[in-house]
């Protein structure tokens, strides 16, 4: 590693857009008088216009940032452990990339498909962002624990494996309750779920239901805002580039070339001491 590192920029920027997203699109939201003040779930603030396409840019913006988190985190696990040949660690690190990558593509689709329009689009992607993020909080704490003390300490990753358990609880949670909840709420004649109205019943379990998902997405706020000094402590080395031709050859007059022969035109190298000597 050379220079200092900026990818601690990653879980910033991601830790703060979530929770930026959902202050900007709930304030246009009660402001317009699409949800009630309290007790909204997180998509009800982007479920209409004007809000509903701020929910959908922000977050996609977010998701691509998480994206890029679960990455590095990916490749500093890797880096970890090269040396020790641990087909269990390699094995369990392709899995959290993809639980990681999961969580973030439905991120996106939970601000692409409003709960309004897509229900099961919607809801797909809570289920991937929500669960699936719980799953890769608990697969990054094993990790930690492994990391310690080099790159945590015994407190931080315990205190990493509480939140992904509690996300974890919390989804099932959520989802169990909310789900009886709006069945009920239906059943009474309740009008749109977005704009609950107490007098049609179900109002305790809608209660319960919207402050463990508000409780799930703090949980997954902190848990990568807790990457941020792991990651003041690497850096990427170096940046190749390698531009390619595939050149097609007329006849065999030519022995070095062989028809449809991939030939490398030229390679670009990007390291830290080619800067310095420039300079």
């Amino acid at each position: 590693m050379s220079g200092n590192s900026m990818l601690y920029f990653a879980p910033l920027i991601t830790g703060l857009l979530f929770p930026v997203t959902f202050i900007i699109t709930y304030t246009i939201s009660v402001s317009a008088d699409t949800i009630k003040p309290l007790f909204s779930y997180i998509s009800d603030t982007g479920a209409y216009p004007p809000a509903s396409g701020v929910f959908t840019l922000l977050l996609s913006i977010a998701s691509l940032a998480l994206a890029v988190v679960v990455f590095i985190r990916y490749k500093q696990i890797e880096e970890f452990f090269r040396e020790q040949n641990s087909k269990v660690n390699k094995i369990f690190n392709i899995v959290g990339l993809f639980l990681g990558l999961a969580a973030a593509l439905g991120t996106d689709m939970v601000g692409s498909f409003q709960e309004t329009h897509s229900y099961t689009g919607h809801f797909t992607g809570a289920f991937m962002a929500f669960l699936g993020g719980g799953l890769y909080l608990i697969m990054q704490s094993y990790f930690t624990f492994k990391m310690v003390p080099l790159f945590a300490s015994k407190v931080l990753a315990w205190a990493r494996l509480f939140m992904g358990i509690m996300v974890c609880i919390l989804f099932l949670i959520c989802f169990g309750v909310g789900t009886v909840s709006i069945r009920q709420y239906r059943e009474n004649g309740g009008p749109d779920p977005t704009r609950w109205e107490k007098k049609y019943g179900a109002w305790e379990l809608h209660i319960i239901s919207v402050s463990t998902e508000w409780m799930m997405a703090a949980f997954l706020d902190l848990y990568i805002l807790s990457f941020i000094p792991e990651f003041k402590k690497i850096a990427m080395d170096e940046l190749k580039f390698t531009l390619v031709e595939l050149r097609k050859v007329a006849g065999n007059n030519n022995n070095n070339i062989n028809k449809n022969e991939v030939v490398v035109m030229h390679r670009i190298e990007q390291r830290s001491r080619d800067i310095e000597d420039d300079v």
